[in-house]
């Protein structure tokens, strides 16, 4: 099953400032790079072309993190699933799997829910995948005057540019 990620952006036009559409809807190979995350238009679901057994197959996920009270309303008579944060990729496929019918998963929140990959390739391969998804950023006044942004950039790695950053990012231009 393809993975999509809904991009809840409240400008389209952002999108291309911070992700490279024509990097991320490339095809690459799932064993180097892991499954293709596909996207789609941040107005999505209120498309009018939308048919209505998408838009009306809805769960409300809400996101328990430890030691914090759940809230346990939704609106509009959802069907409504608790689920304590965090959750390993693993974890998440488990909690998940009786919800492959839902059309929609509208999440109280996303922080504090992901809690990692569970094995070090799978996580590798994700890394590798999503590496070359941020876009460009210009200007700043220095030669070259240009950014690129980095998803990963709080995590210990190398960018695209075989440059390594020890969890601390900081403005480096050029490449």
């Amino acid at each position: 099953m393809p993975c999509h990620l809904a991009s809840t952006l409240t400008s389209a036009s952002l999108q291309d400032h911070v992700f490279d559409p024509e990097v991320w809807s490339r095809q690459k190979p799932e064993a180097e790079f892991g499954p293709n995350i596909g996207f789609r238009e941040y107005s999505l679901l209120d498309n009018p072309r939308m048919p209505a057994a998408v838009r009306d197959s809805v769960v409300q996920v809400n996101v328990c993190l430890p030691g914090q009270p759940c809230v346990e309303a939704a609106s509009g008579g959802k069907l409504v699933v608790n689920i304590t944060a965090p959750l390993t990729d693993v974890d998440a496929k488990a909690v998940f799997a009786p919800l492959t019918t839902v059309k929609v998963l509208q999440f109280s929140s996303m922080l504090g829910l992901f809690g990692g990959f569970a094995e070090d390739a799978t996580r590798e391969r994700f890394y590798r995948r999503v590496r070359d998804y941020a876009g460009i950023w210009c200007c700043i006044h220095a030669h070259p005057g240009h950014i690129w942004y980095d998803l990963l950039y709080d995590k210990d790695h190398t960018d695209r540019h075989n440059r390594h950053f020890n969890g601390t990012w900081h403005i480096v231009t050029g490449p």
